[in-house]
């Protein structure tokens, strides 16, 4: 099950997902890749970002944030993932979308497996990047469906 990233709860999973980083689970700073590869770097991250979800079972581990960066005095909301597998990353990135509705951007691996998940969610292509591609997602029309609709939140309904 999906669940908002707490650390009482999930910092041994956390933890172990993080310590077998990949190369896109990473964070910038003065125009330098550091990988989140430990759980000080980790934390650093989740002071960084806004939302922070996992999930954590036998058969599938993953996290996935929201990182503000800001580049040329213009901030913009990465997706930041480290998944066990595409179908982790598709459950993740539902429940980012479903609770995120500021535009958010990706950089990702043009070899990716999970490039397919984003496009599959409506991310588009903005631009090239060597052996990697920016895609983007403007997800400000659902606020405005959401705003217009009488939205149970406890049963996550649109009426």
């Amino acid at each position: 099950m999906v669940e908002t990233f707490s650390p009482r709860l999930h910092l041994r999973g956390v933890t172990d997902i993080i310590c077998h980083n990949n190369d896109d689970f990473y964070i910038t700073e003065e125009n330098k890749r550091i990988p989140v590869d430990n759980y000080r770097m980790f934390k650093k991250l989740l002071r960084q970002s806004s939302l922070a979800h996992v999930l954590i079972n036998k058969e599938e581990q993953g996290v996935m944030v929201v990182w503000k960066s800001i580049g040329n005095n213009v901030p913009r909301h990465y997706i930041k993932f480290n998944v066990s597998s595409v179908n982790v990353a598709d459950k993740l990135l539902t429940t980012i979308l479903w609770n995120e509705f500021k535009p958010l951007y990706i950089k990702i691996k043009k070899s990716s497996p999970f490039m397919q998940t984003f496009k599959n969610k409506g991310f588009t292509f903005i631009g090239d990047r060597g052996n990697e591609v920016l895609l983007t997602l403007n997800n400000t029309f659902r606020k405005k469906y959401v705003n217009n609709s009488t939205y149970n939140k406890d049963s996550d309904i649109i009426e």
